[in-house]
């Protein structure tokens, strides 16, 4: 195996412990996970792996049916190029190969899911706590992965058009303004007037925007609990998105929470990405996660059986 740049085995993260300090943590694309998941015949909150950036290079040593999803992702089965939009079926002894992305992320879950000790009801990876996965750590070379059997026979799959995840200049994102900060209406209208990129400095914790700073003097207030998608506002004036890993609570100004649908676009965003924001109120972003969330929960909406 070769793991790549940063490769984590992750699920739809580790809910009821924040008030214990251990974030939510999980996929940072939510949306790509349970699509890789559905061409695998899995449920939608089986473990896979989290790719970053350079993919990753693995030995099957039995039979599997994969699923793989990101943005555009170059994947090679034994050399030879795979259609990545439908599942694959790898035979023993195959080398998968997942090369380029167009997107920082792309997940990789296999027919019966990777049989992980789950911990606090989680298999999801959180490197701060040092706990899921494996052993709490990122994949290394040598690793061997064991996958759960026991889950009958599933048909292969393909990826409806209308689901394909596919690489944009601009990303617009939706967010539902903090409800507690009409302090921060002119830093909330500067933050939605302007196009920002996505920086470099970016993790499974957050997106940092560069562009041109909000001015004004803001120092930290109390720490608060921050959901994954909040704006935060730090004393630079260059707004940080937070995304699943992040700490759960935080000393800077909100300015709103980004939905879903928006958090999985960011997760894929790479550097030099551009990024619009708009407010939107409570209901119509309920709604959205709502709808979007429960297509990704039927499988027979966003996948097809293929021959």
């Amino acid at each position: 195996m070769d793991p790549g740049l940063l490769s984590t085995m992750q699920d739809l993260g580790r809910r009821g412990y924040q008030h214990l300090g251990f974030s939510v943590g999980g996929a940072s694309d939510v949306r790509s996970l349970m699509l890789a998941n559905h061409l695998a015949g899995n449920p939608a909150s089986s473990a896979a792996l989290e790719m970053t950036v350079l993919g990753a290079r693995l030995r099957f040593s039995g039979s599997a049916l994969v699923g793989v999803v990101g943005v555009e992702p170059e994947v090679l089965l034994d050399n030879r190029p795979a259609d990545a939009s439908k599942t694959l079926v790898v035979r023993p002894g195959a080398e998968l190969a997942i090369l380029g992305m167009a997107g920082a992320r792309t997940y990789l879950a296999v027919r019966g899911g990777f049989d992980v000790a789950p911990v606090m009801g989680s298999r999801a990876t959180d490197l701060v706590a040092g706990i899921g996965g494996l052993g709490g750590r990122p994949l290394e070379r040598g690793d061997r992965l064991p996958i759960s059997t026991g889950l009958p026979a599933s048909a292969r799959r393909r990826v409806a058009p209308e689901f394909w995840l596919r690489p944009k200049g601009l990303i617009h994102v939706r967010f539902c303004p903090d409800r507690g900060g009409p302090a921060l209406e002119r830093e909330r209208s500067l933050l939605t007037d302007r196009v920002w990129e996505v920086g470099s400095e970016l993790d499974r914790t957050g997106i940092r925007m560069v562009g041109e700073a909000i001015p004004g003097r803001r120092g930290q207030i109390l720490s608060e609990g921050h959901p994954p998608g909040a704006i935060q506002l730090p004393g630079n004036g260059l707004p940080i998105v937070l995304l699943g890993a992040r700490q759960t609570v935080g000393g800077y100004p909100k300015l709103g929470v980004v939905g879903p649908v928006g958090l999985a676009a960011l997760a894929q965003a790479m550097p030099g990405t551009r990024v619009t924001f708009e407010p939107v109120d409570s209901d119509e972003m309920a709604l959205e996660s709502r709808t979007w969330l429960a297509a990704l929960s039927r499988p027979e909406l966003c996948t097809e059986e293929c021959g």
